[in-house]
């Protein structure tokens, strides 16, 4: 039994020896194909991670690159709005400017007409009036209230004349001030109109 017990161990360890024979020249043939593959597939990572690096620095490159557009849109919309704002406030004051400029065309016209019916009665009166009325008047007391209201008289007269001149300055002015208007309000829409 002995016997056989050791030839059944021997003949075990025969087919270990064959088995583990073969098994250790093939050993060196997986271990290279499995460090071949280890290999390869590192280089796969290392090429993936630096694609992937070179894409994130793509990404963070176009998303500054957004944000700095979003950022000049954003200041172009803002100057946009400054630029309707200012157009509003223009086109506003052009029409208070237009009001005024008529209500003092209204003003220039009555008193032009208040003076021409001064300069008419006075030259009814004719040119000596003072001496006519010295001449005329038998009371000196009403001579000289009279001749105290045609001093009052000529000053109003006086008056008028630099009131309606004032006036005519003032219109010019607003005349200009609207045509100013105008073309700030022209150029703002020509503006307006590029920016967009």
């Amino acid at each position: 039994m002995n016997r056989r017990f050791r030839a059944k161990g021997c003949a075990a360890l025969l087919a270990i020896v064959c088995a583990s024979s073969p098994a250790t020249v093939t050993e060196p043939q997986d271990s290279a194909q499995a460090k071949a593959k280890l290999a390869a597939v590192r280089a796969r990572i290392a090429e993936l991670t630096g694609r992937m690096g070179t894409q994130l620095a793509q990404r963070d490159s176009l998303s500054a690159r957004v944000r700095e557009t979003e950022l000049v849109i954003a200041s172009k919309r803002q100057r946009v709005e400054e630029l309707h704002a200012a157009q509003v406030t223009a086109e506003k004051r052009r029409t208070e400017l237009r009001a005024e400029e008529t209500r003092n065309l209204s003003a220039l016209q009555a008193e032009r007409d208040s003076l021409a019916a001064q300069a008419r009665a006075a030259y009814m009166i004719g040119r000596q009036e003072e001496l006519k009325l010295l001449l005329n008047q038998s009371n000196p007391a009403t001579l000289g209230r009279t001749l105290t209201y045609y001093g009052y008289f000529a000053a109003q007269r006086s008056q008028k004349i630099k009131s309606i001149q004032g006036d005519e300055t003032r219109l010019q002015q607003l005349v200009a001030q609207n045509r100013a208007a105008i073309a700030g309000s022209a150029e703002a829409r020509k503006i307006r109109a590029r920016r967009r």
